[in-house]
This record gives structure tokens, C-alpha cells and sequence, in this order.
């Protein structure tokens, strides 16, 4: 490990600096170390009769092993990074009974619901349960929040099902909610024929799209990290000792962090201009990967997803609009979007768009 500072830094501060950073140090020792397990290891489970695929992805912020299905049925845990293969086989054979129904795997006995049914038991960690709909199992999350106002089904691009309620609301009421909308969580999950979206690579020549063009990965190996855009292209160099499961990581980190950068440039011109129009100072302009929000207005600035930078520019400017008429209008009534209009009479146009292809968009 080297630390590179200026000649004058007390030896105080550079401690300090190592054990504020320490976890991260320790993850990036533990990365080097022929024993670490993989990030990402596709694995299968044996579950009555059935082999069953799923796939494991091990983090350094996830603090305990978890267990989700996703909507279109693969199973997925998250884990800690340091969690042994073994300590996780485990781990999912005490949840086969919550597993087995989820994926439509039942003993004979117990399959002889009807159709349109549905079946509620505990989500481990979380209140959920799962809809039996011509033939087809669709599990749900029931996520609490303070600031739900009403009970709402959110359906992510990943089919994913959540029913997000006020915390007062009994679990019954969710349940009967959950089970009087289950032919249109079926239409919207399994029914559906919006594709779900592809799986980046992050390997040397995929083509990433930007800001209405497109940008090509190169992958080089060098003695110190970083990344440089040339041309069409962005030129990844990753150094040479990184072992190759770690280099899909680093290229997405490269990718995002050019797309940060570029984002906040071609946006911040947008945002002083529409700012100055609404008579209001212009907020400070930040970034973050967001699952499911384009932009955000909070009390202090602007954040927008960085996968807008693979939206046409059209769009970022109209995804910036609609934030910034947050800052005069913080709700989504007919004055709010009376805002967005006069400042962009074609947003609607924009904002279909947005909704039709923002899927393809990922990270």
C-alpha cells in the first residue's frame, strides 16, 4: 500500500486519513488475497426435485446475507464480501419452504389452488406475499414509508413488485389491495412484452449509447488506473495487478464517473438559463445512480441519475425542467406542470419518450 501526500502533512492526518479509510483498505487488501470469494458467482440449489439457478453477489456495504426473488423469478443474495460459499448453501436451505412456492415449485399436495388465487407468508426480513394468476407466481415486497401518502403498487424494470403503504395501514387491507389488482400486476410482470433490460459487459468494444451518439469501451492495461475519452471512444486502463473478476468493477466505476462529469457539464449551462427564466437562484447540481428516479429536487440542489447520460440531450434537458419546476411548484399538481409547460411547451413529447426508453438506459 503507498500514500501519497503532500511533504508538509502531519503524520497526525495521514493516520487519521488511514482510519477513517480503513474499511475500504481492508476491502481492497482482501480483493488482492487468492482466498476472496467472487463478487458474482452463479451458483444452483437443489429444492424437492427441481435444480434451481441462482446467482450470488457479495458487496462490501451489504452488512448481512439476504434473499430476493426478482420478478421474472430469478433468486438472488446479497451478501457480505467476505461470506464463504458454505456459511451461504446454508443459509438458503433454512428459507427452502419460502423459496419453493415463490418459483412455482410445490409438492403435489399442496398445488391445488385455484388459478386465480392468491397466497400470503413472510418475506424473510419484510411483509410480502405472491399472486397465483393463470398459473403464474408473482411474488410482492410490502414496503412501509412515512411519506406514502396512499397505497400504491410500484412495478420496477426489473418486473420487480412492491406494494408501498402508510405505516398504519393493517396487513389485511394490503393483502385484499394486493389481491383485487392482481390482473393488472400480471399484465404488467409476466404478461408484459417490454424486454427487460440487457446486462452491461463493461468488456473492450461494447457500445455504450451517449447523449443521443454512442461511446466504445477500450480496455488497456497500465501501471496506474484511469480512464480517457478520445474521439468515440473511452479509454479504460486498468492496472496490471488487478485480478479479472475486479475489472468489470473498475470499468462500470470509470464509466460512471466520465458520465458524472459529463452530465454536470453539459447540464449545469440548462440549469442557470431555466433558473434565471423562473426569477429563482440556481441550485448546485449534483449526480448519483439512481434504480428509479431520473432527478431529484432536494431543499439545497438538483440531483440528476447519471444514466441520463445515455438519453439524448433533448431529454436531460427536459428531465432538468421538470426538477427545476420543482423549485417553485414541490408537488405535481395542474400548476406544477402549467410551469413545466411555459418553459417547455414540447415536454410532454419528452417526457413519453423518457418512459418508453428510459428502461434501456443501465449501468
Amino acid at each position: 500500500m503507498e500514500i501519497e501526500v503532500p511533504g508538509l502533512t502531519p503524520k497526525k492526518e495521514i493516520i487519521d486519513l488511514l482510519e477513517s479509510e480503513k474499511d475500504w483498505i481492508y476491502w481492497e487488501y482482501f480483493k488482492s488475497r487468492p482466498d476472496c470469494p467472487p463478487e458474482i458467482e452463479a451458483c444452483t440449489v437443489q429444492i424437492y426435485d427441481a435444480e434451481v439457478p441462482y446467482l450470488i453477489r457479495r458487496n462490501i456495504r451489504t452488512k448481512r446475507i439476504t434473499l430476493r426473488i426478482h420478478g421474472t423469478g430469478k433468486l438472488e443474495v446479497s451478501a457480505p464480501y467476505d461470506t464463504k460459499k458454505a456459511d451461504i448453501i446454508t443459509f438458503i436451505k433454512r428459507e427452502f419452504a419460502w423459496i419453493a412456492p415463490r418459483i412455482g415449485i410445490l409438492p403435489a399436495q399442496k398445488n391445488n389452488s385455484p388459478n386465480n388465487s392468491i397466497t400470503h407468508s413472510p418475506i424473510a426480513g419484510d411483509e410480502g406475499g405472491m399472486i397465483t394468476y393463470n398459473g403464474q407466481i408473482v411474488p410482492y415486497q410490502i414496503k412501509r414509508s412515512h411519506r406514502a401518502k396512499r397505497i400504491v403498487i410500484k412495478i420496477n424494470r426489473n418486473r420487480e413488485v412492491s406494494v408501498v403503504s402508510p405505516t398504519h395501514v393493517p396487513i389485511a387491507e394490503l393483502k385484499s389491495f394486493a389481491e383485487a389488482k392482481a390482473d393488472w400486476i400480471y399484465k404488467h410482470t409476466i404478461q408484459s412484452n417490454r424486454p427487460l433490460p440487457s446486462e452491461r459487459q463493461y468488456c473492450d468494444g461494447e457500445t455504450i449509447p451517449f447523449m443521443g451518439d454512442s461511446l466504445i469501451i477500450r480496455i488497456t492495461k497500465g501501471q496506474k488506473g484511469h480512464y480517457l475519452r478520445k474521439n468515440q471512444e473511452l479509454i479504460v486502463t486498468i492496472p496490471i495487478d488487478f485480478l479479472e473478476f475486479h475489472e468489470k468493477e473498475f470499468v462500470k466505476n470509470a464509466l460512471s464517473s466520465f458520465f458524472s462529469g459529463a452530465l454536470i457539464e453539459f447540464s449545469l449551462p440548462h440549469v442557470i438559463r431555466y433558473a434565471q427564466i423562473l426569477q429563482i437562484p440556481a441550485p448546485p447540481l449534483k449526480t448519483r445512480d439512481q434504480k428509479t428516479k431520473w432527478g431529484t429536487c432536494t431543499p439545497h440542489s438538483i440531483v440528476l441519475n447519471i444514466r441520463l447520460c445515455m438519453a439524448p440531450p433533448a431529454i436531460i434537458e427536459y428531465v432538468i425542467v421538470h426538477e427545476l419546476a420543482h423549485k417553485v411548484q414541490p408537488n405535481h399538481s395542474p400548476r406544477f406542470w402549467s410551469v413545466v409547460e411555459n418553459l417547455m411547451p414540447d415536454y410532454k413529447e419528452r417526457r413519453d419518450y423518457l418512459k418508453k426508453y428510459g428502461h434501456e438506459w443501465i449501468l
